[in-house]
């Protein structure tokens, strides 16, 4: 076998040293032992003047560094999720509403407050709107079928002038027509009854004495019978 047939590998020369033989010839290039790992790889210099390093694996420190600050990263982001979800009980959009108006949160509960107030103000007068309306409704029926006016023996609820709507005279009524409120009536000297001569609330019959002039009111009460 001649020298051609020797593949290229480190092989021991004629001096004793681990040298690299190119297939054709020696090298320059030795090493101290021949079990030691190989490190480099070297094509000779009459076939190529290119040297190559074989890609060495990252250094476990490296990847040891970057694993530690991506837990790390993670741990710090649940971490301010936890925090800021603990540490207020209003959600977002409230908290940065309230600090855009310069609100408080008591000024807000406040005028809410205030808000529901002026809803239960508003339901109020709308049922004493409604109230007045059957009121004029019941008195137009009943000045339609001829129960109340002038020469009429009856009255029923509604705001009378004594004289005009009415005739004067004593009235009596069997009492309320709802069971769940009293009959109400008043005589009083103008519309509005702010001038009061008399009034009374019952459950039961009641009398009346009206006179010329005088203005007369009733509010759940049965219809009033001239006597």
């Amino acid at each position: 076998m001649t020298d051609d047939d020797i593949a290229e590998g480190w092989y021991t020369d004629s001096e004793g040293s681990i040298r690299w033989w190119d297939g054709a010839q020696w090298t320059e290039h030795v090493r101290s032992s021949a079990g030691d790992p190989e490190a480099t790889a070297v094509i000779p210099a009459d076939r190529s003047t290119t040297t190559t390093r074989r890609a060495e694996p990252e250094p476990d420190h490296k990847r040891r560094t970057v694993l530690t600050a991506t837990v790390v990263g993670l741990l710090a982001f649940f971490l301010g999720m936890g925090i800021g979800g603990s540490g207020s009980s209003d959600p977002p959009v409230v908290a940065e509403a309230t600090a855009a108006s310069g609100a408080t949160e008591e000024d807000l509960d406040r005028r809410e407050a205030e808000l529901e107030s002026r809803e239960g103000d508003l339901t109020t007068k709308q049922n004493d709107l409604n109230q007045r309306e059957q009121d004029l409704e019941s008195r137009e029926s009943e000045l339609e079928n001829g129960t109340t006016g002038t020469g009429g023996g009856s009255i029923g609820n509604g705001v009378f002038e004594v004289g005009e709507d009415v005739e004067p005279g004593l009235y009596a009524t069997e009492g309320s027509d709802d069971p769940d409120l009293p009959c109400t009536y008043r005589v009083s000297e103008d519309d509005e009854g702010d001038e009061i001569i008399s009034s009374e609330v019952s459950d039961g019959p009641g009398t009346v004495t009206l006179v010329d002039g005088q203005y007369f009111t009733s509010e759940y009460c049965q219809t009033w019978q001239r006597q």
